[in-house]
């Protein structure tokens, strides 16, 4: 009987132990499936997973600088109130250009006065530079900015030549500060264009029509000065309505590609 109580006891011992374990092991589960809900819960709740919380939050943050640093808008948008939608308010925009008279070429002039040598190598590109500018200033369509800079231009043509600059480098930087001269008068018109058709679409207040013609005045001087280049005829009619034409499908290019980015804005960010 000693034997046979022994395996009984033995028996109920491990059936203890088992049943234990199994309610050790849905405790252990119960625990972790309440540790998971907690940490899917929204951040502002105390027992959220503050690890997460902050790596959620960084992530969103950066989508959100993204978004802002990528998107720049083309057009200026206003509403008058909020019951009305958004309209374009028309803005000039702005070219810039780069120096037309940078000189990067090194002179090697020496001046003897008097029995000394100066060194006037960097005046010598100094005047290069003025010579250029003085030369296309003397072109203006101002007739007394023209006239002053005509001048000026004289002066300093005189002072290459007594520095010993050759009359065939004059020439060629004439023709370099021309070529250069044209080529901002076309871009300047074909900008002055776009601006006077943007104007003309979206235009909603007196205000635009004075801008208008400011800018069909600024047309005439383009004109005008293309004309002092040595190019009257350039501008023709049949010019002037295909920039005109090539502006209007920038116009729609820039409408479109701001609704596409609008469009990427609305529904991913």
């Amino acid at each position: 009987m000693s034997h046979h109580s022994q395996i009984a006891r033995n028996a109920y011992t491990s059936d203890l132990l088992q049943d234990s374990r199994i309610e050790q092991i849905k405790k252990h589960k119960e625990v972790v499936r309440q540790i998971k809900a907690k940490d899917t819960e929204n951040s502002n709740n105390i027992h959220a997973n503050p690890d997460k919380v902050a790596r959620q939050q960084n992530v969103a943050q950066t989508q959100q600088s993204s978004n802002q640093q990528l998107y720049k808008p083309i057009f200026n948008w206003e509403k008058s109130n909020e019951n009305s939608s958004f309209h374009i308010i028309p803005s000039e925009k702005t070219i810039s250009f780069n120096s037309l008279y940078d000189s990067s070429s090194q002179s090697n002039h020496i001046l003897s006065l008097f029995g000394y040598k100066i060194d006037v190598s960097q005046q010598v590109d100094q005047f290069k530079q003025k010579f250029q500018k003085f030369f296309i200033e003397s072109k203006s369509h101002n007739a007394m900015i023209g006239k002053f800079s005509e001048l000026k231009f004289g002066i300093v043509a005189a002072l290459l030549s007594l520095l010993g600059v050759d009359p065939n480098t004059l020439e060629t930087l004439k023709k370099e500060s021309l070529k250069k001269a044209m080529q901002d008068n076309i871009d300047c018109f074909e900008q002055n264009e776009y601006n006077s058709e943007l104007l003309t679409i979206f235009t909603n207040s007196k205000k635009d029509k004075g801008r208008v013609n400011v800018l069909t005045e600024l047309r005439k001087q383009l004109i005008k000065q293309m004309a002092n280049y040595g190019e009257p005829g350039y501008y023709t009619k049949e010019r002037i309505y295909t920039i005109k034409k090539d502006q209007v499908q920038r116009i729609l290019g820039d409408l479109l590609e701001e609704k596409q980015n609008l469009s990427y804005i609305r529904n991913f960010q």
